[in-house]
């Protein structure tokens, strides 16, 4: 191997090296010590977040709960707005941060479809996290045809529980056309 070659492969592999260990003290340490020390706070009741990956407003999918929602005057709404892919580095840092703070001590959490910095961190138990858009693949492609008929009607099967415990409730429908709309493990709102 040629000298030139060899200095190409060293400087690719301390490249991809320094990034994964970026990602690592990103999500690992700075994501899960932010939202481990707010967290040390009481459970607001009332609070509701909704988290927009990709949007800089509320999008489509989220309007209808966002607005209803808000109707009720009862409940304090936050909004964040990520931008994943359309703003810098430290920008996008910055608001996942904002985020997390907000997030450690809110009820009930909207994601319209996945956050891997949500994914990163570990959800109180107290906190309801729905996803709507992307919550399950299976679930929107076949409907309720991988859960048996004993177990769609009283909750959440033992199986889909051991597949997927950090979402509470989720959306499901069998066919947008037909309007069959199910609520697996329905929460308060």
């Amino acid at each position: 191997m040629d000298r030139q070659k060899f200095y190409k492969q060293l400087t690719g592999s301390i490249r991809h090296g320094m990034a994964h260990a970026a990602k690592f003290l990103t999500f690992r340490i700075l994501y899960n010590g932010i939202y481990c020390i707010h967290a040390r706070k009481p459970v607001k009741e009332n609070k509701v977040l909704f988290v927009e990956v990709r949007e800089a407003a509320i999008s489509n999918s989220f309007q209808l709960l966002f607005d209803r929602i808000r109707e009720k005057k009862a409940y304090h709404v936050h909004a964040h707005y990520l931008r994943s892919g359309f703003v810098g580095r430290l920008e996008y840092i910055r608001r996942c941060t904002a985020m997390l703070k907000d997030l450690a001590d809110a009820k009930y959490v909207f994601l319209n479809e996945g956050c891997n910095v949500i994914g990163s961190i570990p959800m109180r138990r107290e906190t309801i996290l729905t996803q709507t858009w992307h919550a399950c693949g299976a679930f929107k492609k076949f409907g309720f045809s991988l859960l048996s008929a004993a177990s769609c009607g009283a909750g959440v099967s033992s199986w889909f529980s051991r597949l997927s415990p950090a979402f509470l409730s989720m959306p499901a429908n069998s066919s947008p056309a037909d309007g069959n709309r199910h609520i697996i493990r329905n929460s308060a709102i």
